[in-house]
């Protein structure tokens, strides 16, 4: 199936970053592959999906939505105080997105189902965070679902 072996490449790929350019935040790394993290807040119409980042080849940079960061960290306190490894903080998240679009940078692939999903699998072995990006992608809508149901 092609997003397993996109998957399985992101895995190596995170390797090969991690041997070449050792240990540390996703951010020192993408420092050192010389692409700037830019710090900004941006809404979406209702009913979309929030992105807490996103990154442009040309040139090379990634921008963190920091209102949305903030507001999945929120939702993530409210909802998952018994996850065994805690509460992901904003610091997390800021660790994974940036990570998530390392990978889209590094392999040049933009977007699709199976794209992301290899995203993560970058994200989550360059981070050696105990949480999968994946999981957050139910409380990435601007409002909660739940809510609507009830």
């Amino acid at each position: 199936m092609w997003s397993d072996l996109l998957c399985l490449e992101a895995s190596s790929l995170a390797r090969r970053v991690r041997e070449e350019h050792g240990s540390g935040s996703a951010g020192a790394l993408a420092a050192r592959l010389g692409v700037p993290i830019i710090e900004d807040c941006w809404q979406v119409a209702g009913g979309r999906i929030l992105n807490l980042a996103e990154c442009s080849l040309r040139p090379p940079e990634i921008r963190l939505n920091r209102q949305a960061i903030a507001d999945l960290a929120v939702r993530l306190a409210a909802r998952c105080e018994c996850l065994p490894h805690g509460v992901p903080t904003e610091e997390d998240l800021i660790e994974l997105a940036v990570a998530h679009e390392l990978y889209h940078l590094l392999s040049g692939c933009a977007s699709g189902l199976a794209v992301e999903l290899a995203a993560h699998t970058f994200a989550r072995e360059v981070t050696a965070l105990p949480f999968s990006p994946e999981a957050f992608a139910s409380l990435l809508s601007p409002h909660d679902r739940r809510e609507e149901i009830q």
